[in-house]
């Protein structure tokens, strides 16, 4: 099954890797800008 990509649009690396934990587990590569 293909990852969709969720596009985080911040600079904050915390909240960064609380949308990538978060998200992760329901299928999604977390990016940020």
């Amino acid at each position: 099954m293909k990852k969709k990509k969720l596009l985080i649009a911040s600079n904050n690396a915390g909240k960064v890797k609380e949308f990538r934990s978060l998200f992760s587990r329901l299928g999604f590569e977390v990016l940020s800008l």
